[in-house]
């Protein structure tokens, strides 16, 4: 015999024992008397090896093979409470949604293992793809190995209604393969002896149709009564609550934490530790983060495995995961086990995937644009009937009809929750950008625009870019947007139009033409202590400007407008000479020749105040010399550098002198704005940051032409 079904077969041996002799009296004289003789030891390997092959693998959407479940499975947490039957006000979900994060709802809840340990009967509810059946199997498997001193029993609850045999009968026929004597009551008395755990799985998998999901309700509860000194178990999706089982429990299961996605990456690379570790880096980059929220659903997380695994990355159009996810909720999650729901009315099941898309795209462009996350239900049952009033299948509807649609959606989807009591919401945020993206792109949203400023809408844009066909006009409309907002301020106009004259002076083009541009936006805003020079800086960064050279201007800049003399003496010494090297590095990978010499001048003049001048014009000197600039050698020359110990007259009299020459030499300038047209400026240079981001993921048949009108003065390009 296995060791491992050796506790199984002690539970299997001791039935017997346990029950009271009046019901002993009522059994059989043969199997009575053939009760002694079974080698249970025997038994319980038949059928434990049993519960091992049926149980023991998992069958991944998208995975050609089966998988152990011991290799993959990872520790499930749940809450003690479901989400729908919480009471809260919207404005409490919108603040516990700002405490938490986009991804707040991976709360991890208690342990699934210690909660099934010590509570009897459990009524377990949870979204598509959370892991019901799997957490199920793991304790039949848990259970065959003694974990429980109990026998597993597990029942597909769809297979048990389509057998239509009776919940008992179902329940003995799982005991053939151990081939036991006619008449023999041995499952009866497992049963009354209370040493059973039965796992019904999927109550929401049998259909309505005939009441058949009713009819096994009032089976279930009665069984539960009769039996009740057994462990029991239900399944069931979030959505299928209308349903009382009195002596159970309610739970939910909870989103995967960061730990649990960690380890069921760690197990799913096993064998490749490495790449594990590879994977889970690249979901946690920033901007993976609407696929980190996705891996926080088991069902969702293996195909962002699968996908990794094939491609040893993730693609930049994360658009094309966000609709394989969709997919596998909306058809392929059902369709891969056979089950046909017949939950809603008969208008969902006449509506197309088509159909579906559209609603669900209306529903999140609607609430997305009105800043809503969780939508009372009567809003949310409002949207779905606006909606099918222009659905020519639809026919006249009611509140009641629109209120079966949403519940047929959470249900068979899981893509509409409910948040809590009457409140409702998607159930990853990242679906409802990707549905508002998708409106957009139908109806080309030219609304959309208004919002380039709101990082909330960051992500809608990029969906938008990457979803559509051919997208020029997208960007047509995008550029004319953002020239719209200069064109009312001469003085940004001037300084575009100085920064345009000066990046455009080497003849580069595309992205180069388009960097040197914010380089010069970013110089002339290096004396300002305002928000348009970070964006400047973050829009280089999004161009591939070298990111320690970014920071290094960026620190030289902080140092250099360091209003106590004496401290930025002390802690800007050394950066600028690390910053007079980093220029001459990047001189031939980055920046042109004389855009470096540029920096060496405006950086010079900077540090001019504080006597720490001199690594910077010994850079311009060797720049000008080699690029035959002779006036600006010879003047750079008769200057005489302040030392740090120089006082601050001859440091003001020096970088006075300095600017003069790079004024007449360089043509540099330094433009004063207002507040408000610095605000204009920063907006400005925050819409191309995010054009630029999408022109990145976009299919346009000009792209060299949307990148000229970039940065420059309207109507320059």
């Amino acid at each position: 015999m296995a060791l491992e079904w050796v506790a199984l077969a002690k539970v299997m041996e001791g039935v017997w024992s346990n029950i009271d002799e009046e019901s002993k009296n009522e059994v059989a004289e043969p199997a009575k008397k053939a009760w002694p003789a079974i080698m249970w030891s025997e038994k319980a390997t038949t059928y434990g090896e049993k519960i091992k092959t049926l149980y023991g693998t998992l069958r991944i959407l998208g995975h050609p093979e089966p998988i152990p479940l011991t290799n993959l499975f990872t520790d499930v947490f749940i809450h003690g409470r479901p989400m729908a039957s919480r009471r809260t006000t919207v404005e409490d979900l919108e603040k516990q949604y700002r405490q938490s994060g986009r991804s707040g709802w991976g709360v991890k809840g208690v342990s699934g293992m210690e909660l099934v340990q010590k509570t009897n009967k459990l009524f377990i509810l949870g979204q598509p793809g959370a892991g019901k059946t799997t957490f199920l199997k793991h304790i039949a498997l848990q259970a065959a190995n003694g974990q429980f001193d109990k026998v597993p029993i597990f029942v597909s609850l769809k297979e048990l209604a389509d057998s239509a045999q009776p919940l008992v009968d179902f329940l003995v026929a799982q005991f053939a393969i151990l081939n036991l004597p006619d008449g023999h009551p041995y499952p009866l008395r497992l049963l009354q002896a209370g040493k059973a755990i039965v796992l019904f799985d999927g109550l929401d998998e049998v259909t309505q149709e005939q009441e058949e999901r009713l009819h096994l309700k009032t089976d279930l509860n009665k069984f539960a009564r009769q039996y009740d000194k057994n462990q029991i178990l239900i399944t069931c999706r979030t959505a299928v609550t209308d349903y009382q089982f009195e002596l159970f429990t309610y739970v939910e299961m909870a989103d995967f934490a960061e730990e649990q996605v960690a380890t069921f990456i760690g197990k799913w690379f096993g064998d490749k530790p490495d790449k594990g570790k590879a994977c889970l880096s690249e979901l946690q980059k920033p901007d993976n983060r609407g696929l980190y929220e996705l891996a926080r659903n088991p069902l969702l997380l293996s195909l962002l495995c699968i996908n990794y695994e094939e491609t040893l990355h993730f693609p930049e159009r994360r658009v094309e995961l966000y609709e394989e996810a969709i997919d596998a909720l909306l058809k392929k999650w059902d369709s891969s086990r056979d089950i046909k729901r017949g939950l809603g009315t008969e208008l969902y099941r006449k509506l197309s995937l088509g159909r579906k898309r559209q609603l669900l795209a209306r529903i999140a462009a609607t609430t997305f644009e009105q800043s809503k996350y969780f939508i009372p239900k009567a809003e949310m049952v409002y949207q779905i009937l606006e909606y099918l009033k222009i659905v020519p299948e639809a026919g006249e509807l009611d509140e009641s009809g629109g209120e079966a649609v949403l519940q047929a959606i959470e249900a068979q989807h899981g893509i509409l929750v409910e948040r809590a009591r009457g409140v409702y919401g998607f159930a990853h945020l990242t679906f409802q950008e990707y549905f508002t993206a998708k409106y957009m792109t139908d109806v080309g949203g030219v609304v959309l625009f208004t919002h380039y400023t709101e990082p909330q809408w960051r992500e809608v844009f990029l969906l938008t870019a990457s979803l559509l066909a051919e997208a020029d006009g997208f960007f047509g409309h995008f550029v004319a947007y953002l020239e719209q907002g200069v064109s009312r301020e001469p003085q940004v106009q001037a300084l575009l139009t100085w920064a345009n004259g000066k990046g455009s002076r080497g003849g580069e083009s595309g992205p180069t033409l388009i960097l040197h541009r914010s380089l010069y936006l970013y110089l002339d805003r290096a004396h300002a202590l305002t928000r348009d020079h970070a964006l400047t800086r973050d829009l280089a960064l999004t161009l591939d400007l070298d990111r320690n050279l970014a920071r290094a201007f960026d620190l030289a800049r902080d140092r250099a407008l360091d209003r106590d003399r004496g401290r930025a003496r002390d802690r800007a010494l050394d950066l600028t000479r690390d910053l007079a090297r980093a220029l001459d590095l990047d001189l031939n990978r980055v920046l042109r020749p004389l855009v470096a010499l540029d920096f060496a001048l405006i950086y010079g003049w900077l540090y001019s105040h504080f006597g720490l001048a001199e690594p910077f014009i010994e850079l311009a000197w060797r720049i000008s010399r080699e690029q035959g600039l002779l006036p600006l050698q010879k003047s750079l020359e008769r200057l005489s550098v302040p030392d740090e110990a120089a006082p601050a007259s001859q440091c003001q009299m020096f970088a006075e002198a300095l600017w003069e020459i790079a004024q007449q030499e360089r043509q540099l300038q330094l433009f004063e704005l207002t507040e408000e047209q610095a605000n204009l400026l920063a907006d400005y240079l925050q819409g191309t940051t995010l054009l630029v981001e999408c022109l990145k993921l976009a299919t346009v048949t000009d792209r060299e032409g949307i990148m000229r009108r970039l940065l420059a003065p309207p109507g320059a390009a």
